[in-house]
């Protein structure tokens, strides 16, 4: 399993510490983030494909983000993921969205060809 922006970045007193771009953030951070989100890859292509996905992922790659785009994620999947994420730091319920817990959903990328599981936890971000 290959896990994408789990380190903790080294920043100034000025900005809020959370895991996110890959050598650190270069935005003034004035907000402390309530959620954390871990998203992974659950399946490739029919059959764990991963040369059917542009960006390679593999079943079991994980990205861990507060609010930003992890680094090495794909931009397209990050148009279906941030509204999801947007729903659950809005207090809504992802059940009500096709999702199989209030903070938890699968969803496949806008190819079709990756299926991600979205987690958000509450209270680690900060």
């Amino acid at each position: 399993m290959r896990r994408f922006d789990v380190s903790p970045i080294r920043a100034s007193q000025d900005c809020v510490q959370c895991p996110n771009l890959k050598g650190g953030s270069r935005m003034k951070r004035t907000y402390a983030e309530e959620w954390r989100f871990r998203i992974s890859v659950l399946r490739v292509g029919k059959s764990n494909e991963p040369q059917r996905c542009r960006l390679g992922f593999e079943v079991g790659d994980v990205f861990e983000c507060c609010y930003e785009t992890p680094g090495d994620f794909c931009p397209k999947s990050m148009l279906k993921v941030f509204p999801v994420m947007e729903a659950v730091r809005s207090g809504g319920d992802l059940r009500n969205l096709g999702g199989d817990a209030p903070c938890e959903m699968t969803l496949t990328c806008p190819d079709g060809e990756v299926a991600f599981r979205v987690v958000g936890t509450r209270g680690v971000g900060t």
